[in-house]
């Protein structure tokens, strides 16, 4: 594939998931002061609590084995199915070994919650995996359509049920939950219903041992990274819990909401961007295409957090119940460390399509071992403002690693001190917003604008031109129809 088709098929699988995803985000967005209005501090803490604890044990249990079915069915159309009941296999394992975990936790009453909850984390659990792995093979199939419906029917459902269970039959945290199940769960279905593994399961065609041992060195290591991301994320929370309470939890949570906007528009994209990623690498020109769409990347991550701090308040005012308003003096900084969570993301893709994702585990290990450290030191004495801090240290550490760490792409190397730059800028923002009155600070942040220009005008360049040069291949097939 040349220059010009690899640039097309990025561009179109991003508007494409872009599309289908942009108005269901905004909803959820929507949705934030209907939860911070109805739940309480201590409620959304819990439930916080359950989802992200979903989370960690999705990269555990399942051994990751969702991405080794997409990096290698993706690579072997011919035995697709193959991997997907492989797959489906460690999945089954994985749920038994944690229903009797959850049930012997559940009869020594070691953890003292609502009975619900034990249920419905084992439903939120299963309905998650199975919609990964789903997703992830749709994705290696090139269904691509099919998986960008398939997060619509997320959405949609999550935020129809919201609305039921919160609103108009007002069962509280117990409707909560049950919405986040239920929408995992009718995605899972639509994803069935495509796939149809049945075929697969009833297949007595296997993969071959060797190519099993593969696939779990190659996912293994992910599991590493998978936890220690994990541990960046959401380890503060559970030392806010021991520490500060689960209402502070529940605080720090809704913080996070801001700085998802910026995630959101990053996951969009790199959903595109792992197909990109995987099917390009072993052509000749990957360093060049990788470098230019990292640089215009970096463009679009530290633009959108520039503003986001910017309008932090106003955003806040929005979203916030008055509860939860405590919660805009920790976003900003959130929002910088989302920003080296989304580079360094981005640098993790391409060490994944050089199928070298021990790097990728050792990174991750290292900046988790940070955020550990710092947060034992820092939320005793400093609370909230501690746990942020220490997110974005750690973060940051994970970037730095695979920035200069990466064999064979000079250039993007080279290219890091003005990348750095860039983030330096971002924290002096931040710190300009702390430290100076309210009534000022607009106008030193819009000082930054032409700094940015200046930096990134190579970058705005290159994205102006592809850009034009899309539309006018739609406008010129227009033309021809």
């Amino acid at each position: 594939m040349n220059n010009n088709g690899k640039y097309k098929y990025l561009v179109n699988n991003t508007l494409l998931f872009a599309v289908s995803s942009f108005g269901t985000k905004i909803m959820t967005f929507l949705l934030v002061p209907l939860y911070t209005n109805i739940l309480s501090t201590s409620d959304y803490g819990i439930a916080d609590v359950i989802s992200t604890t979903v989370g960690l044990l999705l990269y555990i249990l399942t051994l990751n084995i969702s991405s080794a079915v997409l990096r290698f069915a993706i690579r072997d159309s011919e035995n697709k199915e193959r991997y997907l009941k492989f797959g489906l296999k460690i999945l089954s394992i994985g749920f038994v070994i944690l229903f009797f975990v959850v049930l012997v936790v559940w009869l020594l009453k070691i953890i003292d919650c609502p009975n619900y909850c034990f249920v419905l984390f084992l439903f939120i659990y299963i309905a998650t995996v199975s919609n990964d792995l789903l997703s992830n093979y749709l994705r290696a199939i090139n269904k691509i359509k099919s998986v960008a419906i398939a997060g619509v029917l997320i959405t949609m459902s999550t935020i129809s049920f919201n609305i039921l269970f919160l609103v108009i039959f007002k069962w509280g945290l117990y409707g909560y939950l049950l919405s986040l199940f239920l929408g995992q769960f009718i995605s899972c279905v639509y994803c069935t219903i495509v796939i149809n593994p049945i075929y697969a399961i009833g297949s007595n065609k296997s993969i071959d041992k060797k190519t099993k041992i593969n696939m779990l060195v190659f996912s293994v290591p992910l599991i590493f990274n998978g936890v220690g991301w994990w541990i960046n994320l959401n380890l503060d929370k559970y030392f806010i819990i021991w520490i500060l309470g689960v209402a502070e939890n529940g605080i720090y949570s809704v913080a996070s909401k801001i700085p998802a906007i910026l995630s959101s528009f990053s996951g969009i994209f790199s959903q595109a961007w792992l197909l990109s990623a995987i099917k390009e690498y072993d052509e000749e020109d990957d360093e060049r295409f990788f470098t230019n769409i990292f640089s215009v990347y970096n463009l679009v991550v530290i633009g959108t957090s520039y503003i986001l701090i910017c309008f932090n308040d106003v955003i806040s005012r929005f979203m916030y119940g008055v509860e939860f308003i405590q919660a805009k003096e920790y976003t900003c900084i959130l929002v910088v460390a989302t920003a080296f969570s989304c580079l360094s993301g981005f640098l993790g893709s391409i060490y994944s399509a050089m199928i070298k994702t021990k790097i990728i585990a050792y990174s991750t290990v290292f900046s988790s071992i940070v955020n550990f450290a710092l947060n034992c030191v820092l939320i005793p004495q400093y609370k909230l403002y501690g746990a942020a801090f220490a997110t974005l240290v750690s973060f940051f550490a994970i970037y730095l690693q695979r920035l200069f760490f990466l064999e064979g792409h000079k250039e993007l190397k080279r290219k890091g001190i003005k990348y750095l730059l860039a983030d330096g800028l971002l924290i002096m923002q931040v710190i300009i917003r702390e430290k100076i009155n309210i009534s000022s600070n607009i106008y030193l942040q819009l000082l930054f604008i032409p700094i940015y220009i200046l930096i990134f005008k190579k970058e705005i360049k290159f994205l102006a031109q592809i850009i034009c040069n899309i539309i006018k291949e739609r406008l010129a097939m227009k033309r021809q129809s």
